[in-house]
This record gives structure tokens, sequence and C-alpha cells, in this order.
């Protein structure tokens, strides 16, 4: 064997080096040479109305909403879209019309290849996925009012809504035209084969974040898998693509968008652009993290050629706005700077005064639940809680909806029947679990001591303490927590059980508050209906009994096809109070036109979940000059919660366009809540950059 002497092996590692550097120079020059995409003219904008709605339609004064237009341009010219577009802004529209296109394109490109004879493997077959709420509202009312306003003709094949074989024959069946899936399905056993079966040329992604890139959902691995195994073309649309990171949508830009992609498509590069883009500069500077010149001065040098009009400095900040303007700009993105329909909307707080409060039946039981939360960090069955977020949690159901669900073990009659197993072995497998929660609690202890000695980056929540023992063990964490964790983990088994949890009603004074404010609500709505949004099914159950007690024409649309339907009936929902499950509802569903008022029992913690539900009313379609949303925020604990919405709202607003948070009108302003109070009650928000934080403060100033 010949030796390799040192001088040859830093020549070789100088030789690699150089082609690290030619890589992302390279990768960065392609960022910037990608064309800058021109908007659309007035004129324009009515010729592309004019080929797309039916004749009729046109004369009768139906146009095509701006981004739809944009969309149906963009991918006639790319043949994909990455579409950040507001909540309300039609994307289900812009979906029908792009399948539509699509099979014309396919097909005659099929046609001119084979002559007139098409061949049968290559009859063009488009996927919709959508969220499985919507279906309902697809089937019946949104494919009928395409054909009704524009040229959409396509068939389509309903996969959604069928039994499991049947699904798989109508995959396989080879039909033209456009199938129809939702999310759920791609998270079921069988769905390669469904995917498979399709082979579709073309891929539409309705609220596309449920397939980020970041998700390691089973629905998002396997449509990752076939996108990289076929290339088809990629569609992606949704108004909340993202809440955490750029690194949310790198994967669907780079699908939809090749080489326009305007992330760099390696993916160290792109984590490399995310952080900075994530990042406070401040706080990258103060920590001696200062990036290198050389991956960003191309993108902020090009910024400062292409829109002499803004100040792009030549740092951190210039990146971060040279990066959205790229963004904007390039061919193939249509995105929404501005959301909303052109009405207003107002987030009003009706919160009650602490006395009225106290007054409570229930009040005393409730503070004395929140004291040993916050105080011993116990939870009301006797948990001992980890760290702040699990703290938060608790309170979001005590303190922010007066009720919480209690835990507690099965009986062995009970698991013997659920799990089919002997009365001697559900007995075992009950004390065993007991056992295993039990040393998780003494693990819990030892971790609340260690979360109580400081913040520690990359070690900062109980997953990620878990991820640092399991791949180096005791090495930088006290022995004690280690052998706590790993005394735990091996207590663990196949077949262990969790607990059972019922619900505890503890104090009604939002459940009160619901019903006494609902005769001032439904005054203002002026006969609308009124949408009361839950997040626990018990709230929801709640409510509505109180509000049907007090001679209200109360429904609870709870989760499932049942009430997915009959929120479809416009006509049925006229004057009603809908107790809407947020989870089930808050997201794809067309509410605005029987309502314009929203009361939120449960303010929804994410951006995305809140920014979604307000888009069922505010959007496109609605009459009223203004949509009204109404909170109920009594407490510190709600005010906290709200204040991380918004700044993860501001986050999201950054680079993918004005959330509808920050376009609100507010009575009255909500509070100003540091970054660090967010993180020490344990909300988990974005640490927000210098940039989004002037976005937010416009916000809170008024």
């Amino acid at each position: 064997m010949i030796a390799v002497t040192p001088q040859q092996k830093a020549a070789r590692l100088a030789v690699l080096q150089q082609r690290s550097l030619d890589t992302v120079a390279a990768e960065v020059r392609r960022i910037v040479d990608i064309p800058i995409d021109q908007p659309l003219t007035p004129e324009e904008y009515d010729a592309v109305s004019y080929y797309y709605v039916r004749p009729d339609e046109y004369a009768r004064g139906f146009r095509l909403l701006p981004r739809q237009a944009e969309a149906l341009v963009a991918y006639n010219e790319t043949g994909g879209v990455f579409g950040p577009i507001a909540v309300g802004a039609g994307k289900t529209l812009t979906s029908l019309l792009i399948a539509d296109d699509c099979y014309r394109a396919v097909l005659e490109a099929n046609y001119k290849a084979k002559g007139d004879a098409p061949v049968e493997k290559q009859i063009p077959r488009i996927l919709l996925i959508v969220p499985p709420q919507v279906l309902s509202q697809l089937r019946n009312k949104d494919i009928a009012y395409a054909r009704k306003h524009t040229r959409f003709s396509t068939d389509v094949h309903f996969v959604a809504g069928v039994s499991k074989k049947r699904r798989l024959l109508i995959a396989r069946s080879n039909r033209r035209g456009l199938y129809v899936v939702t999310y759920s399905i791609l998270s079921a056993e069988g769905a390669d084969d469904l995917l498979d079966g399709i082979n579709p040329s073309c891929i539409i992604c309705d609220e596309a974040h449920h397939v980020s890139g970041n998700s390691s959902s089973a629905r998002a691995k396997r449509f990752r898998r076939f996108v990289d195994h076929n290339a088809p073309q990629v569609i992606a649309l949704s108004g909340t693509l993202t809440s955490k990171s750029p690194m949310d949508y790198h994967y669907l830009a780079k699908a939809a968008l090749g080489r326009n992609n305007f992330l760099p498509n390696a993916l160290q590069l792109a984590q490399a652009w995310s952080m900075l883009i994530d990042t406070n500069a401040a706080v990258s500077q103060d920590t001696g993290f200062v990036p290198q010149a050389g991956p960003i001065m191309p993108l902020v040098d090009w910024a400062r050629k292409n829109f002499p009009g803004e100040e792009i400095t030549k740092d951190v900040v210039g990146f971060r706005r040279a990066y959205s303007n790229r963004l904007y700009s390039t061919p193939g993105v249509v995105a929404s700077r501005e959301g909303g329909y052109g009405g207003s909307l107002l987030i009003e707080n009706m919160g009650m005064p602490p006395d009225e409060i106290a007054r409570t039946e229930g009040y005393e039981r409730m503070k004395a639940l929140v004291d040993d939360l916050v105080s011993r960090q116990v939870a009301p069955n006797g948990d001992e809680l980890e760290h702040a977020m699990h703290v938060w949690k608790w309170r979001y159901e005590i303190e922010g909806a007066g009720f919480y669900n209690e835990l507690y073990w099965p009986e062995p009659e009970v698991l013997s029947r659920r799990a089919r197993l002997s009365l001697r072995d559900a007995e075992v497998v009950i004390e065993r679990s007991k056992h295993c929660h039990e040393l998780q609690q003494e693990y819990a202890v030892e971790l609340r001591d260690f979360f109580s000695d400081g913040h520690r980056r990359g070690m900062d929540t109980p997953k990620l303490v878990g991820i640092e023992m399991y791949r180096n063990g005791a090495a930088n964490v006290p022995a004690s927590l280690y052998r706590a964790w790993k005394t735990w983990k091996d207590s663990d088994f196949e077949g262990r059980i969790d607990r059972d949890s019922k619900a505890v009603r503890v104090c009604p004074f939002k459940i009160n508050h619901c019903v006494a404010s609902m005769k001032d609500i439904t005054k203002e709505a002026r006969g609308r209906g009124v949408i009361v949004w839950y997040y626990h099914q018990e709230v929801g159950n709640w409510v509505t009994d109180e509000l049907k007690k007090a001679g209200y024409d109360a429904v609870n649309c709870m989760a499932g096809d049942k009430w997915n339907d009959y929120l479809v009936d416009s006509a049925a929902l006229s004057g009603k109070i809908l107790c809407c499950s947020i989870s089930a509802h808050g997201t794809g569903k067309n509410l605005q036109h029987g309502f314009d008022t929203s009361y939120y029992l449960q303010w929804p913690r994410s951006a995305q979940t809140a920014a979604q539900s307000i888009g069922r009313t505010h959007r496109n379609g609605q009459v009223s000059d203004e949509v009204r949303a109404i909170t109920c925020h009594c407490s510190e604990f709600d005010r906290v919660t709200f204040a991380a919405t918004l700044n993860d709202s501001a986050y999201v607003s950054q680079t993918l366009g004005k959330q509808n948070l920050m376009y609100a009108t507010y009575n009255p302003v909500p509070q100003r809540v540091p970054y660090a109070v967010l993180r020490e009650w344990g909300t988990q928000a974005r640490e927000i950059s210098g940039e989004a934080q002037e976005l937010l403060d416009g916000v809170l100033e008024g």
C-alpha cells in the first residue's frame, strides 16, 4: 500500500473545498440569473378572464380574481406554480382550471406525437389533493360553480369517499381526467399503490402545507417519494405555507419551480440561507455568527441593481429584503403581498372584568389548579410537568376554557375487552404501564431541574434533550438526568398503554360570557349567522348546550362527513349559531355567504390556524364591508397566547406576504409581550427578525 503524505491529503482537501465553493457559487449564480417576472397589466388580466370564462358569464361581468389569472399564466409559462396565495383568494377554482389546462395540453401533445390515435399509457391524468373537510364542498358546489362560470370541462374522478378496494380500482382505471384524493387517504395504508395507480402527470396540492418538506408524516413522505421518482408537474397552493422556517416550503418550491427555485436546491445551502432569514440580525452578530459574504452578496447586489427604489443594505437585513424580492419576482411564483378580499377585518376583544370572573361558580377551584400548575408544575392529576410548554398546554384547557381532560388508568376488565386480552394479561399490562409512567415522572423532575438552570441553545425542549441523550449519552447532560431518562426508556415495552381521559368542567366563565354576549352579537350580525370557534370537543358540547338552553338556534358542527356535508348547504345555515370545531372546519370551508361574525371561545395558538379560520369568512365572495372576529381574552395567559400568535404571524408575513392578523384593525390594541417572556411562558413562539418586529410594532401601535 502506498502511503499518502500530509501534503497530498492537504491538496486533496483543498480540491474538495474548491469544488464545494464552485458548487455554491454556481447555485447562487443560478438564482441571480432567474428572470424577473413582470406583473400582468389590467388589459392582460381581462384577456385571461376572456379566455377562461364562459362567454355568457363574461358578458354578465364574471371575471377571474387577480391571483387566479396570475396562477394560470404562470402555469402555462413555466409548467409549475408555487402559490403562497392569501386565504380566500380563490385557490379552488385556480386548481380546477390548471387541471383543465394540464389535461388539454398533455392530450394535445399526445395526439401530435402519435397522430390521431392516443396511446393508452399516455392518457393524461391529473391529481388534486385536498383536505378531507372540503371534499363535500368540492363535490357538491365548487365543481358545478367552475362548470357554470368557466370553460372547465375535465372529467372528475373522486377517489376519496369510497372504500379502500374501490379507491384502488378507480386509481388503476387509466381513465382520463382529474382524480381527487384527500390528505388523509395519503396517510392510509396503500397510498403508495394509489399514487402509482393514478400515475398523474401533474399534482395539484390545495393547502400544500400538509405535505411540507419538513414534515415527517407518512403522507408527506409518500408524496415526496412519488414526486422524486416520477417528476410530475407540481402546483403548490396555500395561504399558510410556513409557520417556522423557509425549509417548510423548500421542497415544494423545488418541486414546483425546478431551475426557477428561488431557494438553493442544495439542502445544506438552503438551510444556511434559512438560518439567515430566520434569525434576528442583532442576535446573530452578538453570538459571533456572522455569515460569509460569498453566499449572500451576489443576491444583495442583484436586488440593489434591479430594485433601485428600495433600501437594500449590504448585510443580513439587506439579504432578507433581497430574498423577498427574489421570491416575489420569480416566474411561477404567485403570492399575495396583501391578503383578503378588500373588506376590513376587525378583531375585537370582549374579555370579562376580573371581578365578574371571580364571582363565577368554580372560579376558586380553577384558580387553585392554575396555581399548582404555575408554582409547583403539577397537573390536576398529580403529574409532574417537565417544561413550561407542558404547563402552557394545561393552562390552555383550564384557564383558557374552564375545563381539563382528566387522565386515568382503565380497569383490567375494560382493557381485557378492548384489547382482547385475558384478565390476567390485562392486569400485567396495566401494572407495567403504570411503572413506566412512574419512571417517566421521575425523569420529568430531573428534566425540570435541568431546564431551571438556564437556557441551553439546542437543548431547550424535552424533545431536543432526548435526542441529545440518544446520540451522545451523558456526555453533555448531568449523569442523574441521563440515568433517569435511560431507566424510563428501558422500562418501555410493546403493548404499553396510555391513560384514558374524561372531561372535567371546572368554571364556566367563558361559556357564560359567550351566551351573555350573543344577544348583542347576533343583533349586530343583522340576521346573518354567527360562528363560535372552539378547539376541544368538550368545549363545543358545553357551549352548544348552554346556547340552546338560552333559546338560540345553535348547532354543534363536529368533525366528520355529516358536518362537512351540512356546512355546504348555505340555505340551511341561515341565521344559525354554528359552534364549529376549529380543527375540523377551520380550513377550506366557504362560510362567507352566510356569516361575517365569529366568536373565538378558544383562540388558536397556531398562526396558521388563526389565519385559516379567519379566512372562512374574510374572503372573496363576502358581501359585508367588514368581517368581525370577537375574542374573549380575560387573563394574562390569554393575552400572552394571543401575542405569541401575532409574533408568529409577523414571522410568516416577513417573506410570504402579510397575513390577515397583520392588517386587521384591533379594538383594543393587543398587548406587547417581549420574546423572552413568550419563551418563558412555554408558547414556543418564533424568534423574529428586526423587520418582522417593525411590522408587529406597527400592529401594536394601532
